[in-house]
């Protein structure tokens, strides 16, 4: 008899952790689970398999709000016959662990943003208090495991996001003289400063484009940015788009100008096709790159240093190659295969 499990997030819109419950979700169901995936709203972005299923708590046009949120999860635990719930991403996750304090169900719960910058002081104070109520926790990163008490530690685990490796491309043409973006458009990202710094750069270096992959609330405001600075033709709004790790691929160098991340998807997957990238020293790409060897670091909010490293890329293409190449090794950590096993070990000991 297949055993049964309930993943719930907030909705299957394009982004890192919708991007890796549709991995986990049709793995374990290839492994013989049998697998939900339920989200207060759904607006699938992602390929999920037929032997998933796929469940909308709110319809499109709710209002949803923290007392609904909590009632239509609450009614989902009660009446679900899972042997385990996994919970994804911080406002979800409390309310999964309040609304199912008397259930008697066993919780799994998974942190994909920096909670202590992405929720605000309460949600995160409320995330050290009941997070420890888990049967297990799942970190991306030391540092945001490191938030939390000794006794949350002690029953958790860091694992990276799955990566399907086997179906990416790899980069062999180092020449190309633009960089590029992957991020919703929204503060988080601060692709304003990166197009601040891309302006300072192109001052004195001509034929450099920039490309910004991603939809959100500030399209406005940075297409503003854009033209005050002169860059009309330098800098381009792609939008969303499928399948954009071939899109990107041809690109010179991936750049991640982030305030705050749990672990970037995007920034792995540059990584995994042999990108040269560099990234702010944000939670997770503090520890997957090691400065100057496999990408190059910068401070968070840094302008100067962003254009300094911007430069380094253009001024010793072969360190470009070289560092794009010893990115590429990052493939085989973050292949699918080997992420789902580690997860399939937590959940076996969760349910076991």
């Amino acid at each position: 008899m297949s055993k049964k499990i309930l993943f719930v997030g907030h909705t299957m819109d394009r982004g890192g952790a919708s991007h890796v419950l549709s991995i986990i979700a049709n793995k374990l169901s290839e492994k013989g689970w049998e697998a939900e995936l339920a989200f207060l709203r759904v607006r699938n972005a992602y390929d999920i398999s037929e032997k998933v299923k796929l469940t909308a708590l709110c319809l499109p046009e709710e209002k949803v709000n923290f007392y609904k949120a909590y009632d239509k999860l609450k009614t989902l635990y009660k009446n679900t016959e899972a042997d385990v719930i996994v919970s994804f991403l911080l406002p979800i996750n409390l309310i999964t662990l309040l609304a199912t304090i008397r259930l008697k169900k066993k919780i799994i719960i998974s942190e994909r943003n920096d909670p202590k910058k992405a929720g605000g002081r309460l949600l995160f104070l409320l995330s050290k208090i009941l997070y420890p109520i888990a049967d297990f926790c799942v970190f991306q990163t030391k540092r945001i495991q490191n938030y939390y008490s000794r006794k949350c530690i002690a029953k958790s685990s860091i694992i990276l996001n799955p990566m399907e490796t086997a179906t990416f491309p790899q980069k062999m043409d180092y020449g190309q003289k633009s960089f590029v973006a992957v991020g919703k458009l929204w503060s988080q990202k601060n692709h304003l400063l990166l197009i601040d710094a891309f302006h300072q750069f192109s001052q004195n270096h001509a034929g450099y484009t920039l490309k910004i992959f991603g939809e959100g609330p500030l399209r406005d405001v940075i297409t503003s940015r854009i033209e005050q600075l002169g860059l009309t033709g330098k800098v381009f709004l792609m939008g969303n788009q499928p399948d954009v790790i071939r899109k990107i691929v041809d690109e010179g160098v991936f750049i991640l100008s982030s305030d705050y991340e749990g672990l970037s998807n995007a920034l792995m997957e540059a990584m995994c096709v042999g990108m040269p990238c560099i990234s702010t020293k944000c939670a997770g790409a503090d520890e997957i790159i090691t400065d100057g060897i496999n990408g190059i670091l910068v401070d968070v909010g840094s302008k100067a240093q962003l254009v300094k490293a911007m430069e380094y890329m253009s001024f010793f293409p072969e360190e470009k190659k070289r560092i794009g190449t010893e990115a590429l090794k990052y493939r085989e950590i973050c292949a699918s295969d080997t992420v789902i096993e580690e997860w399939l070990k937590v959940i076996e000991k969760v349910v076991n």
